[in-house]
């Protein structure tokens, strides 16, 4: 996969419809829809291609003097938690900070309306938004808007020449296998059977939501995780196999 920058504001149009036409369930509204394709004109646009084919894409547009707004952002249903819109939005935020801006925010519909739009909430989140502000009536009364923020330095943090610190997104095939250990289950949670996927999701959910949580690379590998909780807790969690 490669992701590259846009400058042709008519690829930038093309790609957007392509994409968002494949994707009814969130921009199933025709005016909507066009909204975001004519609104990519002018703008920091981003696109991730397999070969030559587009699979995702990811605009900015400028909210204030210091803040840049993802815009929109999508990805092919079969492309989905393969890491793409993590990818997008890492380019985007290093774009973002090049042009200057302070703060970077999205929004979406309020978790706990819609499931696919929880979804979306917790893949924001994982990659360290926080909530902001809920505005109720900015769409309708039926889909209230989840203003997120983030401040632009949020990033990877190095330890040392070998240990790297890189934040929290969904990769539940490498990092359930940390928690298939009973002895770590039993240090992490004092219990005697090993992590269901049910249950990691809901973990890190719950850390993203309450604190920060990093992943743990080694020599370029991922080796655990360590979440920094809003009350200054910190848990630490290493596989027993680092080579």
């Amino acid at each position: 996969m490669l992701i590259k920058q846009i400058d042709s504001d008519a690829e930038k149009g093309n790609i957007t419809r392509t994409i968002l036409e494949a994707l009814p369930d969130w921009f199933g509204i025709p005016q909507a829809r066009e909204e975001y394709i004519a609104g990519s004109r002018g703008k920091p646009f981003f696109c991730a291609f397999d070969a030559e084919r587009p699979v995702g894409f990811l605009y900015l547009k400028e909210t204030g003097r210091h803040t840049v707004e993802v815009a929109v952002m999508g990805v092919a249903r079969e492309c989905h938690r393969q890491g793409i819109g993590r990818s997008l939005f890492e380019q985007a935020r290093e774009k973002a900070g090049q042009m200057g801006y302070s703060f970077i925010q999205v929004k979406t519909v309020q978790m706990g309306r819609y499931d696919i739009y929880d979804d979306t909430n917790r893949f924001y989140l994982s990659l360290g938004f926080r909530e902001l502000e809920v505005f109720p009536a900015l769409w309708d009364e039926a889909n209230p808007c989840q203003v997120y923020i983030m401040s632009i330095d949020k990033c990877q943090r190095r330890v040392d020449d070998d240990i790297l610190l890189e934040p929290y997104y969904p990769n539940e095939s490498v990092a359930l296998e940390w928690y298939q250990d009973k002895e770590v289950c039993r240090q992490v949670d004092n219990i005697d059977h090993v992590y269901s996927l049910d249950r990691l999701r809901a973990m890190y959910d719950f850390l993203s939501a309450h604190g920060q949580c990093f992943y743990i690379q080694y020599q370029g590998k991922l080796i655990g995780d360590v979440s920094l909780r809003d009350n200054s807790e910190i848990a630490i969690v290493v596989c027993r196999d680092i080579h």
